[in-house]
């Protein structure tokens, strides 16, 4: 057994999240953390796994990733239009807005302030 460790706090917060999006969606989407460098959302199975390293970053950072995540969970399988307008949507409710590279934030922005650049 891996031991994983983030902070416990933000891990509560992440699923406070979770919880939220699946009262409003009458969901029951499953969350796990994985040591991979990516998250992962199997949509059918409506579960995705969210990467340790998203618990290392502003706390903006860690509810985009849930949101992106959970957004595949509702059936937005590929990063078009549809997607993008979903996420932006759920982003929206936490104070959130995303400046897009391709289908990834290239910025992150809470309440008006810059709290992530990609590299």
């Amino acid at each position: 057994m891996i031991t994983i460790n983030v902070d416990t706090n933000k891990l509560e917060e992440a699923k406070t999240v979770l919880e939220l999006l699946n009262e409003q969606f009458d969901e029951n989407v499953k969350m796990r953390i994985t040591t991979a460098d990516r998250g992962q959302a199997v949509g059918r199975e409506k579960r995705f796994t969210l990467p340790a390293r998203a618990f290392e970053r502003h706390q903006a950072y860690l509810i985009y990733y849930v949101v992106h995540e959970f957004t595949h969970c509702l059936g937005y399988y590929d990063h078009r239009e549809d997607f993008k307008f979903w996420e932006c949507k759920l982003l929206d409710k936490f104070g959130i807005t995303i400046e897009y590279a391709r289908a990834y934030p290239k910025a992150l922005y809470c309440n008006g302030d810059k709290v992530y650049s990609r590299k």
